[in-house]
């Protein structure tokens, strides 16, 4: 089993996630990487992005709330109920809800394993998300961005243009929030095609 770091000050903070992305990057041997996330996983790299030369481009697939401020203060508002989640029954209803009623992929597995975390952890990092200043971040990118919404995006993609200059949208077809698993053929060509545009 992996270990995790207690919850506490500063431990799940987005700096610090992106501070161990760069830090991993640079002891693999990379040199102004691509950064691929997906939920969560896009705001880490947007962390990342918003820092000045850290990476060449980000990619964003079905982020988190970026610029969707109601999300975000539920997000804040489920702490304690994430905190106080030890029977995983709050993570599980919410992990269900990410589906498409015709999604198949892995959405068993996902439902099963992603409430397995401690609920402290699963609770700093929910609160992280919604305390998550995301359009400020976005606004001082200079990077190419991807950013690959589901058939039904968690931030608008008006708002998220008005945040950065840089940003291209893309958004799937009947897929949840899994679309990289669901869908991968329509991802990748977006990845693909963003990929070229870009030189990268």
């Amino acid at each position: 089993m992996p270990w995790r770091p207690g919850p506490g000050p500063g431990r799940y903070d987005f700096e610090t996630l992106a501070d161990d992305v760069l830090a991993v990057a640079e002891a693999a041997g990379f040199k102004d990487p691509v950064v691929v996330g997906h939920s969560l996983g896009a705001l880490i790299g947007l962390a990342c992005a918003a820092r000045p030369e850290a990476i060449r481009a980000l990619l964003m697939i079905d982020p988190a709330p970026i610029t969707n401020e109601a999300v975000k203060a539920f997000f804040r508002e489920s702490f304690d109920a994430v905190n106080a989640d030890d029977d995983r029954s709050w993570r599980t209803a919410f992990v269900s809800g990410l589906f498409l009623p015709t999604d198949v992929a892995r959405r068993a597995a996902i439902i099963q394993d992603m409430p397995a975390v401690s609920p402290r952890i699963a609770a700093a990092l929910i609160r992280a998300m919604g305390e998550f200043d995301g359009a400020s971040a976005l606004g001082k990118v200079r990077v190419p961005v991807l950013s690959i919404g589901s058939a039904v995006p968690t931030n608008e993609p008006a708002d998220l243009r008005s945040a950065c200059a840089t940003i291209t949208i893309g958004q799937t077809v009947g897929s949840g929030h899994f679309n990289q698993l669901e869908v991968p053929e329509q991802v990748n060509a977006m990845i693909e095609k963003f990929m070229a545009i870009n030189h990268l």
